[in-house]
């Protein structure tokens, strides 16, 4: 999973330069907050409050690349999401089976990728949907 995502950030990272779009360089208050509580956590609580959140994270990234696939207004961003949509869906059927595994609450490992964007979370990789370059995000 940790290469799919570094590989789809350098993607989106070279697109962004391409274009003269600035990435983030930094993570944000909210990104920060979020690691700084899972520091907090150990053992089981650890495993289901992150692979929690993992699902939940997947669920808005698969959303969020879904209506960028249709509705970006840059071929370039379009094919990247169109691209990378595959790959979202496949790490959110697996974070669910995992959080199934762990015993996390508030994830829906019975459905699979495809139905995932039919949910709306508010958290992480909010931004502007017709561009994922905005996100910051995996």
């Amino acid at each position: 999973m940790e290469q799919d995502h570094r590989q789809a950030n350098d993607e989106l990272r070279q697109i962004a330069e391409d274009k003269g779009i600035s990435m983030p360089a930094s993570l944000d208050s909210a990104q920060n907050k979020k690691i700084a509580n899972f520091k907090k956590e150990s053992g089981p609580d650890f495993d289901r409050k992150f692979m929690a959140d993992m699902v939940l994270d997947h669920e808005e990234d698969l959303k969020f690349f879904r209506e960028a696939s249709q509705n970006a207004a840059d071929p370039e961003v379009k094919g990247f999401a169109r691209k990378t949509e595959q790959k979202i869906i496949e790490h959110l059927d697996l974070a669910r089976k995992v959080a199934m595994q762990v015993g996390a609450t508030g994830t829906q490992p019975e459905m699979n990728g495809s139905n995932a964007a039919s949910r709306t979370n508010s958290g992480s990789d909010a931004g502007t949907p017709a561009d994922p370059a905005n996100s910051g995000s995996k």
